[in-house]
């Protein structure tokens, strides 16, 4: 757990905005990290930019069906988009 570096999900997200599989797998990753340990979710939230990264990729994710994944991502770590 504590190898896991939670920024590079933020960054890839930065980094591959314009792909939208790549915003709803780091949704799904957040959400995963964020349920499996309370201090991974802790350190989610110290992320820089976490919550408008999510707020982001709800535009970024093309298929209407898998912007659901932002909110559970949202809800997951506590925060209200």
């Amino acid at each position: 757990v504590d190898g896991i570096d939670v920024e590079l999900i933020v960054n890839i997200m930065q980094t591959y905005e314009d792909e939208s599989a790549i915003q709803e797998q780091a949704c799904l990753a957040i959400k995963g990290l964020a349920e499996a340990s309370e201090g991974l979710k802790a350190r989610l939230l110290e992320v820089e930019g976490m919550g408008e990264e999510l707020k982001a990729a709800k535009d970024r994710i093309t298929n209407e069906r898998n912007k659901k994944y932002v909110g559970q991502a949202a809800a997951a770590l506590g925060l209200e988009l």
